[in-house]
């Protein structure tokens, strides 16, 4: 449809693409006009000559736009002949390119489109890289917005002929702005864009591999702790997020870093949205980096204490670490980018083998099926993705699966008072998205064999004991429809004969509705396990009274699970 649509509507200009940008306002929808152009290059041939700037000429916002987005076409291409010759046709030399960038200083997309083009440049040539970097240098104190901020220091990146020189500069520029600082000049910039630019600058530097030079570590960590360390209580939002993001980029440098800025990084996770997704990212990221255990260390000596009493290795207790009891709460969050946030940081977690507590697993799958999420396109598009990798990674993580599937199943019946949202989901089309995901045709033809597993045998057995735990209310009206989705195997006969006896028991005592569907599944079982059952094992002289019984296949109870999602 957008091929179609954008072949129509570059007909309608007579092919001139930038009259039909002019429709799209670029700077409010740039991703959507970037999509169109990508379309456009491919089906169609562009002239090079479309690009020839010259000094002292107007550029529009499409025009620019549009010199960007091609060269980045051209950029991706495998032919590097053909890449470099169309390069140097549509880029203006280096030079004039700074001047194009200086007349344009006010236009801030302009400004934008003609830095993001600068990388695309040879800088073989010496004096257009000199002139380059001398120019960038003296437009950053003027430079108030962050964004641009970072495409300026990315660029001055490129215009080093060496990694010391890059630092040695940003460190002097640094210093400069320093003493700016202290000694405030009336006509100087202003003191906020001053810490912007100093942010901005360690935010790029602990990105680079400038960081492995471990005679340059002194020299950022007391910068660390004079400029960034104060300005995480700025009262500006956009210079205490930068310090954040600077303190969290300098975490992850070393694990003692990240020990050392942990606390402060936790705080985080109490401020403001923007603050709080900084900092979560970053908790993920060094989790999944350095493990937990050695950044769970890092909390305090009372939580160290009460850790220490329970058992490290049950899952009941795998989520004493603060780091992640606290990560595990945004899982609940109203707001959807902390909500798609955390849960892709989990899903993360879950995928890598971290020791957390499957109940995460388990309240993803609910917020997957629940319907507050139907608009948070990102969060189902990352659970969706991340299921079938995540069963076929591992046998553990299969088991983990399935022991999550009946648990969430089980959660959402048992929260009809709890969030509202999720006592509404509709047991059957969940059961049968879950149900194929662990099919024995989705198990086949992987690198692991599954062959033995039985799941939707161990799936059914773990449904007819929960329903003859509570054979009345929604447990005993809802599951049993569900289990003719199943589809059994019939290799394992001690499971299937297992499952003959919990049926058996659970008939007597089984809500009227859900009858008709067990009566079904007792006749299915018996084709396919045509074994006697054991009058012992059926034990038919029980009286009428409910028997305090205990499932064998579920090894955590339903407060468990309750513990994850009571507050969804």
């Amino acid at each position: 449809l957008f091929n179609k649509l954008g072949s129509e509507w570059r007909n309608q200009c007579d092919g001139d693409i930038v009259i039909l940008l002019e429709y799209f306002d670029v700077p409010v929808y740039e991703e959507v006009a970037e999509e169109l152009l990508k379309r456009v290059f491919i089906q169609h041939r562009v002239e090079r000559t479309q690009f020839q700037f010259e000094l002292d000429t107007s550029i529009g916002n499409e025009m620019a736009f549009y010199c960007r987005t091609y060269a980045g076409y051209i950029y991706n291409i495998d032919n590097e002949m053909e890449k470099q010759d169309i390069l140097d046709d549509i880029l203006p030399d280096i030079v004039v390119h700074c001047g194009l960038l200086r007349q344009n200083e006010d236009n801030l997309f302009v400004l934008t489109q003609l830095l993001k083009l600068c990388k695309f440049h040879d800088f073989s040539d010496d004096f257009g890289r000199r002139t380059l970097n001398s120019y960038l240098i003296n437009l950053i104190p003027s430079i108030t917005d962050i964004d641009i901020m970072k495409h300026i220091i990315q660029i001055l990146g490129v215009t080093y002929t060496s990694r010391e020189q890059y630092f040695d500069q940003m460190m002097d520029l640094v210093n400069g702005m320093v003493y700016t600082l202290e000694n405030p000049d009336e006509n100087g910039p202003k003191e906020k864009n001053i810490y912007k630019a100093i942010l901005t600058i360690c935010c790029e530097i602990f990105k680079s591999p400038i960081m492995k030079n471990e005679s340059n570590s002194s020299i950022l960590h007391e910068l660390v702790e004079s400029i960034i360390v104060p300005c995480i209580d700025n009262q500006i939002g956009s210079i205490k997020q930068t310090a954040y993001t600077a303190i969290t980029l300098y975490a992850i440098t070393s694990l003692k870093n990240a020990r050392k800025y942990m606390k402060m990084i936790m705080q985080g996770l109490k401020k403001d949205k923007d603050v709080t997704l900084i900092c979560m990212r970053c908790l993920f990221d060094l989790i999944c980096l350095y493990g937990l255990e050695k950044i769970g260390d890092s909390s305090t000596i009372e939580d160290k204490k009460e850790r220490n009493k329970s058992v490290p290795d049950s899952n009941e207790n795998k989520d004493k670490y603060p780091i992640v009891k606290k990560l595990s709460k945004l899982l609940d969050s109203t707001d959807g980018v902390i909500k798609f946030a955390s849960t892709e940081g989990f899903c993360k977690l879950l995928y890598n083998d971290v020791p957390i507590s499957i109940d995460s697993l388990t309240t993803i799958i609910i917020s997957y099926f629940d319907g507050a999420t139907n608009n948070m396109h990102s969060l189902r598009a990352c659970v969706k993705a991340f299921f079938r990798p995540y069963i076929l990674y591992s046998v553990n993580h299969l088991v983990n699966f399935e022991e999550c599937i009946v648990d969430a199943i089980r959660g959402i019946i048992h929260l009809t008072f709890g969030k509202a949202s999720v006592s509404k989901i509709k047991i059957k089309p969940m059961a049968k998205e879950l149900f194929s995901l662990v099919s024995k045709k989705a198990l086949s033809d992987t690198r692991i064999d599954f062959s033995g597993m039985y799941v939707h045998n161990k799936i059914l057995l773990a449904l007819l004991e929960e329903i003859y735990k509570h054979p009345l209310g929604r447990i005993g009206k809802e599951l049993p429809p569900i289990l003719s989705m199943l589809d059994l195997e019939e290799e394992d006969q001690d499971g299937l004969y297992e499952c003959r006896v919990v049926l058996q028991k659970c008939i007597p005592f089984v809500n009227k509705s859900g009858l008709t569907d067990l009566e079904i599944m007792q006749q299915k079982l018996k084709v396919i396990n045509p074994v006697a059952l054991n009058k012992e094992d059926v034990n038919p002289s029980q009286s009428q009274e409910m028997p305090d019984y205990e499932p064998s296949t579920l090894k955590r109870t339903f407060s468990d699970v309750m513990g994850s999602t009571k507050n969804m």
